[in-house]
């Protein structure tokens, strides 16, 4: 008992170190929550408002790992509101490596079946409900992605349009693989392109989230070139310095 006690004191010590997490939920999100299938936590909704509100240009945002698209509706909801016109630019490979098991019971869908529905459940939901700030999306890896665009090439996004990819960009939201390694080189390959007083957002980096993004956090506080904005409890950086 004495055991469980000291256990239980230093779980709520842990608990009550943690920040207080700012949820600016309003019944526009709650209802887009209803019918946009994603993994968003409630905090990540004061980062994207602040960073889309302190916006220093018009150089476009871009999204590593669009999913269902619930994050890019989010962001395009706070442009409308700030009345900004950044464009949105998107990348995911949709291949969430979905394999069939007894689990499932009498689920019949393939991999591949299962794959392409969550993109045209991305390109459904951000027909609806981006249609005043609409994305250009792209069926890329990050790292083919970052390329393109680095290079300043040409690419047909998920809606048949052909954009012109490069420059600087304002925003970087990142929300892919969310290992040690490939947060880092995400890292690497925005900080190129991030314009100075740009912002970078990491999703599931919290202290306790248990993925190695979460690790990176630590390097980047250290990095003079960025001040960190919030933890809410996910990571928002400003870049102060090029």
């Amino acid at each position: 008992m004495k055991m469980f006690y000291k256990l239980a004191t230093k779980i709520r010590s842990v608990i009550l170190s943690f920040p207080p997490r700012i949820d600016i939920t309003d019944n526009y999100i709650k209802r887009l929550l209803l019918v946009n299938p994603g993994m968003m936590h409630e905090g990540n909704l004061y980062c994207f408002r602040y960073a889309i509100q302190h916006l220093k240009s018009t150089k476009p945002i871009m999204e590593i790992g669009g999913f269902c698209g619930l994050s890019t509706n989010v962001m395009s909801y706070y442009l409308h509101q700030a009345k900004r016109g950044n464009k949105i630019f998107s990348c995911d490979s949709w291949n969430y490596g979905f394999k069939k098991s007894k689990s499932f019971g009498t689920f019949s869908a393939s991999e591949s079946e299962f794959d392409k529905f969550v993109e045209e459940c991305y390109i459904r939901n951000v027909s609806l409900f981006s249609k005043p700030h609409f994305p250009h999306a792209f069926k890329l890896l990050s790292d083919d992605f970052f390329d393109l665009w680095s290079k300043k090439r040409t690419a047909k996004d998920v809606f048949g349009k052909n954009v012109r990819l490069g420059g600087k960009i304002s925003f970087c939201y990142i929300d892919a693989e969310h290992t040690y390694r490939q947060t880092k080189k995400h890292f690497e390959n925005a900080d190129k392109l991030l314009e100075k007083g740009g912002f970078i957002f990491f999703d599931d980096s919290a202290i306790y989230s248990g993925f190695g993004s979460a690790n990176l956090m630590a390097e980047i506080l250290k990095n003079k070139k960025y001040k960190l904005i919030i933890n809410n409890p996910n990571y928002l950086f400003q870049k102060i310095k090029q």
